[in-house]
């Protein structure tokens, strides 16, 4: 086999295409290219041997990575992927039992399958509640996933049947509120500020987290933010109007602190 032989070979297989649709077609891709570079050694070299030893290679190649992806590249990538999300939409759609049993075999290197499993063990959502399980997999996933990033900060800082550590917890739960704007942690951040618990007392940052989680819906956050402004602690500006307002959104939202507050003021 001469150059063109082998450089004709080559531009062949890296034009075919994969026939199986559920598996991207570049393995001749690939396997063609390397063929390619091998005739042009071919070129180089010269002689029969080294033209057969381009061919002989170059099918070995697409055999050993078309099989080497079918059984363990495209099940970590894209099945694994797969049903992650389908665990996913069964979460959110109330089907915690299933959602549970879809995601937790993948639990240990999937994130989003982590996540999936921390919130079932931490609420008790298609299994018993397990709070050290719960932390285990919101560790895993807290790396990649904003919301298990919260979560593993505030288990850290109340040392939520983990080993307590406020700096780092602090650090999380900043990131979920900052870079993910994840509104129950602009809330509890909002409240560890405010109150300075676990930190020191930053009213007005406080107040500023707790304006963006009530801006994002968050019940409690629009509960605390309405009580702040209805008595005026800690020394802001007591504002009755907007202190009602903000316990009437939270209470028709379904809040029952909410409800009961209001009803305690007459309102």
């Amino acid at each position: 086999m001469n150059f063109w032989e082998g450089f004709f070979l080559g531009k062949l297989l890296s034009g075919k295409k994969e026939t199986n649709e559920e598996k991207p077609g570049c393995f001749y891709s690939i396997a063609g290219i390397i063929a390619l570079i091998l005739s042009i050694r071919n070129a180089i070299v010269g002689g029969l041997v080294a033209g057969i030893i381009t061919f002989v290679v170059a099918c070995i190649l697409i055999g050993i990575l078309k099989e080497l992806f079918k059984t363990f590249l495209y099940k970590i990538f894209f099945q694994n992927s797969d049903i992650a999300k389908e665990a996913e939409e069964l979460y959110s759609n109330g089907q915690y039992t299933q959602a549970f049993e879809k995601a937790m075999p993948l639990a240990d290197k999937n994130t989003l399958a982590a996540t999936i499993v921390a919130f079932c063990f931490y609420y008790g959502n298609g299994c018993d509640v397990n709070k050290k399980k719960a932390f285990e997999y919101f560790s895993i996933a807290k790396d990649k996933d904003l919301e298990s990033a919260g979560m593993y900060g505030e288990m850290l800082i109340t040392g939520d049947e983990c080993t307590k550590n406020s700096e780092e917890g602090f650090r999380y739960l900043k990131k979920s509120a900052d870079v993910g704007n994840i509104s129950f942690s602009q809330y509890l951040y909002g409240l560890y500020l405010f109150y300075g618990v676990e930190c020191p007392q930053d009213i007005n940052s406080g107040m500023r987290y707790l304006r963006l989680a009530s801006d994002a819906e968050n019940t409690n956050a629009m509960y605390e933010l309405g009580q702040i402004l209805y008595e005026g602690k800690n020394g802001v500006n007591q504002d009755c109007q907007h202190g009602i307002y903000y316990l009437k959104q939270a209470a028709n939202a379904g809040n029952s602190d909410a409800s009961e507050y209001l009803s305690k003021i007459g309102e």
